[in-house]
């Protein structure tokens, strides 16, 4: 990280931070940034029950990335090696995650199939804002879907591009479920990945991972847009 990303971060942290502390909504909290993470930072920062504290929607990892976070309604689920999901204890650690406290601005409606690309074409058209973060929940019939969860890592960690060689994947067809995500614009990249990043789940609570791929068939799609930002900086 140099000088200058670092400096954006402190920014960030001392703006966006303590002054919104106490008012727990219309806030965005993340813990660590997504460059840490790509170069092995996978060492817990928070745990589960500090994290619920700060929002009731959101995705992550958990600490050495054993298993993919989604959390949704307040209730937190951690993908195995399997792909399916398991128990998540709270004082489990996670290096990474963003979360809020999920109140939709907007609700559209989309009775058409769309493959993974039509649909960020779609999201592109509806965004609210596209100067502030916007969380997002895909929620529905779903054709396709194609989710990942990386394997377990051992110190000393590896980089995510060598650690995602380990990943398991699973494809699933013609299941309701829901996509929880984030779309963050590009001028806070040095924080996290510019673009949509989404975890998917079942709804019967018994299947979760990164979403690689999808096509749905008939969903809502929930908009929240995020003005603010505090973060837990990476060690």
């Amino acid at each position: 990280m140099n000088k200058k990303t670092l400096l954006i971060l402190l920014s960030l942290f001392i703006i966006c931070g303590p002054a919104y502390a106490g008012s727990g909504r219309n806030i965005l909290f993340q813990v660590s940034t997504m460059p840490a993470l790509m170069s092995g930072a996978y060492e817990g920062l928070t745990t589960v029950n500090s994290l619920k504290l700060k929002g009731d929607f959101g995705i992550g990892a958990f600490e050495g990335l054993d298993g993919e976070m989604i959390m949704i309604d307040g209730q937190m689920f951690k993908s195995g090696p399997d792909l399916r999901c398991s128990p998540v204890i709270n004082d489990e650690k996670l290096p990474f995650a963003t979360a809020t406290f999920f109140e939709p601005h907007k609700v559209y409606k989309v009775y058409k199939d769309l493959n993974y690309n039509e649909l960020v074409e779609y999201l592109n058209g509806i965004l609210p804002n596209k100067k502030y973060i916007t969380a997002i929940k895909i929620k529905g019939a779903f054709e396709y879907i194609k989710i990942r969860s990386v394997l377990k890592q051992k110190t000393p960690y590896p980089k995510l591009s060598d650690a995602l060689k380990t990943q398991a994947t699973l494809s699933i067809r013609n299941a309701d479920g829901v996509a929880v995500g984030f779309w963050f614009p590009e001028y806070l990249n040095a924080i996290n990945n510019a673009g949509y990043h989404f975890h998917f789940i079942t709804a019967e609570r018994d299947l979760s991972g990164h979403l690689l791929d999808l096509r749905i068939r008939n969903v809502s799609i929930e908009l929240d847009d995020i003005s603010q930002l505090q973060m837990i900086l990476p060690k």
